[in-house]
């Protein structure tokens, strides 16, 4: 759980008395917020998307595939035509590491 759902969460609970009722208001946050992985894998197959992670950096390009902890994202010149196709570099980023996910217009 992220700092701010972790905070959502003890606001919610703190009015519960029960372990149970923690139990629940824990397991309705999660239920409310889907992953990376579950977003990424809704995209259809070679859609560009930017990708930014906790540390600053960005990478765009084509999702290729969405594991269970990593993302394979192929790296490309341009979001449009021909150079959409050709992959520069291929990145493995780790899906708990990613703090935005971006749709490029383009596509």
């Amino acid at each position: 759980m992220d700092a701010g759902g972790e905070a959502e969460f003890w606001e919610i609970a703190s009015g519960l008395d029960d372990e149970e009722a923690r139990t629940r208001a824990l397991d309705y946050l999660a239920a409310d917020r889907p992953s990376f992985a579950d977003l990424l894998r809704r995209r259809p197959p070679g859609e560009v998307i930017s990708v930014f992670t906790v540390d600053g950096a960005s990478v765009r390009g084509r999702v290729l595939e969405v594991g269970p902890d990593v993302v394979r994202v192929g790296e490309v010149a341009d979001g449009t035509g021909t150079a959409r196709r050709r992959i520069l570099r291929c990145h493995d980023v780790r899906l708990n590491a990613v703090v935005r996910i971006v749709r490029d217009v383009g596509t």
